[in-house]
């Protein structure tokens, strides 16, 4: 009985190590650093979701894939950088891939959020990211945004003296 649990625990092990496995990793980055790291900071409330589906071919092969990002659109409350950017308006779309293992965001329509974003060309999602399109404004979840609230008032106050 012990050796054949044994063997099913070593199978299992091996089914894992074996597997194609895509995480999100990220490491804790100080305000300051993130600011500085960032093309966009901004404070803003989602005023509109839109899923967008494509078919997608892998550089290089016929092997066609779904590619599918969500926008968000954002109405700007406050701006901690990048004020004279071409990218800053009322409202800034975020683009991403909507959370998961690809380290996107996903945002609730009529929350507020406080957004480190950055600019992009590449196209978002597993095994196409080698390819490019036009520029965008993006963030992850490596990034220190998040919902606003209580405990956002000193990271704001922060960004206000930086």
């Amino acid at each position: 009985m012990f050796f054949g649990q044994m063997r099913l625990l070593i199978i299992i092990v091996l089914i894992f190590l074996t597997a194609d496995i895509l995480a999100c990793s990220c490491g804790r980055v100080g305000i300051l650093k993130a600011q500085k790291g960032s093309d966009l900071v901004f404070v803003g409330r989602v005023v509109k979701v839109n899923e967008v589906t494509t078919k997608e071919k892998i550089t290089g092969t016929e092997t066609e894939i779904e590619y599918r990002r969500y926008e968000f659109t954002f109405k700007v409350t406050s701006v901690y950088k990048g004020r004279k950017s071409s990218f800053m308006k009322d409202t800034i779309t975020i683009v991403t891939t909507g959370g998961g293992s690809d380290c996107g965001n996903w945002f609730r329509e009529s929350e507020k959020y406080l957004i480190y974003s950055y600019k992009s060309d590449k196209k978002l999602g597993m095994r196409i990211e080698d390819q490019t399109t036009d520029l965008f404004i993006t963030t992850n979840v490596c990034t220190r945004t998040k919902m606003t609230g209580l405990l956002t008032f000193w990271e704001r106050l922060i960004l206000r003296l930086s």
